[in-house]
């Protein structure tokens, strides 16, 4: 199990974006142009998500991990 903090925020405008992402504490990320960090997203495998045509997305790490299922457990 892996202690978690979940953001939600909500811009009025009609547009959505919904993304988990992942920060280790202690790592260092690149910035984005605001100086918040560009993190990974949370995947099972290593297909980059679909590309979508709205602007909304947060930027994301492209190399981040993917976790793994194992039977009973879930892990890097």
């Amino acid at each position: 199990s892996y202690p978690i903090e979940i953001l939600l925020s909500e811009i009025p405008g009609g547009l959505f974006c919904a993304s988990l992402m992942i920060e280790q504490v202690g790592e260092n990320y690149e910035k984005a142009s605001t100086g918040a960090p560009i993190l990974p997203l949370f995947r099972i495998d290593h297909q980059p998500p679909a590309v979508t045509t709205g602007d909304n997305a947060p930027p994301f790490q492209k190399d981040g991990p993917s976790w793994k299922i194992v039977e009973g457990k879930i892990g890097l």
